[in-house]
C-alpha cells in the first residue's frame, strides 16, 4: 500500500474526504519525525512504538577491497517495532491463510473440484461449504 492508498483508506473508514485524511496523515507523519528527531518515542498501545536506535562505532571491511578494514561511524536509524495486538492481528490473519491454503489442497488432492461444472473460475470457500454439506472450522 502506497500513500495515496492509504490516504484513500483513511478517508473511506473515517469518512472524511481525501484531502483531510492527507492532512491528517501529513500531520501524523510529520508529528512522529518530529518527535524522533527530538530523542523522543511516539508509542501508541496496541500498535506499536516508533523509536530511534543508535548504532555503536564498529570496525568492517570494504566490499571491493575485502582486506581493507574500515571504520564505520556510530549512526542513530528510525525504527519501528510492532505492539502485541498488531502482531497478535497479522499471526491470525497468516494461520487464517494457512488453513484455507491446505483446506483446497486437501479438496484438489481428493478430486473434490473434478465433479463441479465451473466457469474459469475456482468456487467460493462457501460454495465450497455448501457443496460438501459439511461444516468446516479453519
Amino acid at each position: 500500500m502506497n500513500k495515496a492508498e492509504l490516504v484513500t483508506s483513511m478517508a473511506e473508514k473515517s469518512g472524511l474526504t481525501k484531502k483531510d485524511a492527507e492532512m491528517a496523515l501529513n500531520a501524523f507523519m510529520k508529528s512522529v519525525e518530529e518527535a524522533l528527531v527530538a530523542g523522543d518515542k511516539v508509542q501508541l498501545v496496541g500498535f506499536g512504538t516508533f523509536d530511534v536506535r543508535e548504532r555503536k562505532e564498529r570496525k568492517g571491511r570494504n566490499p571491493r577491497n575485502p582486506e581493507q578494514v574500515i571504520d564505520i561511524p556510530a549512526s542513530k536509524a528510525p525504527v519501528f517495532k510492532a505492539g502485541k495486538a498488531l502482531k497478535e492481528l497479522v499471526k491470525q490473519v497468516i494461520k487464517v491463510k494457512s488453513s484455507l491454503a491446505a483446506f483446497f489442497f486437501i479438496l484438489e488432492r481428493n478430486h473434490f473440484f473434478s465433479n463441479m461444472s465451473l466457469v474459469d473460475s475456482q468456487p467460493s470457500l462457501v460454495e465450497i461449504l455448501l457443496w460438501s454439506n459439511r461444516v468446516w472450522v479453519l
